[in-house]
């Protein structure tokens, strides 16, 4: 509403409030006029009667009016909902129980065999070496020396044989002097080793048991090994 409405209001409710108080109180004019217009007499000498048409024509004004119309507008339309119709609910599948699966028998464990461990490969079979040999060759740290000498070997254990040498040299007054030695031959494992545990030769020394390297074809036997600082290999002929 406007401030002039509001005016016009005001004014109206005041002509009213008048002329309903001159109307009370008896206050006419000394006159008795009439007027009469379609069909309607109305006595104009009495002043309250025209306060009051005054007043509710004035409270009539802001209704009136075309702004006012315009603003209040037509009224909103009310659209009425149609709630949906309620669905019947759709029962849920039924649950088919599986049966528990049956707990399986736990086979108990098998023991291991335990497998029997590959046997080592076998050695070349040796030819029992026990017998008489005559030597036939002789070098030392690969120079060539002419010896006369024999050698005996003898069986004295599994894979043991105890030997017996003789060399005949030339001293140093160019006489023949005869060198013994005497020890044995030991396989280990499919290595032998050569001790020599007693000698007259002036310059032998017990060193224990030295690395030897023996092959045999049952008739010759090569021995090779390192004695007092020299490389020695000899060959000696099965008599």
């Amino acid at each position: 509403m406007e401030t002039f409405d509001l005016v016009v209001m005001v004014v109206g409710g005041f002509l009213i409030a008048a002329g309903f108080l001159l109307f009370v109180t008896g206050k006419v004019a000394g006159s008795n006029n009439k007027i009469e217009a379609f069909g309607i007499k109305m006595d104009v000498s009495n002043p309250s009667l025209i306060l009051l048409a005054a007043g509710i024509g004035l409270l009539l004004v802001p209704r009136l009016l075309p702004a006012n119309r315009n603003a209040e507008g037509p009224a909103p339309a009310v659209v009425a909902t149609v709630a949906p119709a309620p669905q019947a609910a759709t029962p849920a599948p039924a649950v088919q129980e599986t049966p528990a699966a049956l707990p399986q028998a736990v086979s108990p464990p098998v023991a291991a065999t335990p497998q029997p461990a590959p046997a080592p490969p076998a050695l070349p079979a040796t030819p029992s070496l026990g017998g008489n040999y005559l030597l036939v060759s002789f070098t030392e740290n690969g120079v060539y020396t002419n010896y006369n000498a024999v050698l005996t070997l003898n069986p004295t254990g599994q894979n043991r044989y105890g030997f017996y040498s003789a060399f005949q040299v030339f001293n140093q007054f160019g006489g023949v002097q005869t060198l013994e030695y005497q020890g044995q031959l030991i396989q280990h494992g499919g290595a032998w080793a050569m001790s020599i545990t007693a000698s007259n030769d002036p310059n032998w020394y017990g060193p224990g048991e030295l690395p030897l390297g023996l092959q045999s074809d049952g008739d010759t036997l090569e021995l090779r090994y390192r004695y007092a600082g020299s490389q020695i290999a000899a060959v000696w002929e099965r008599q």
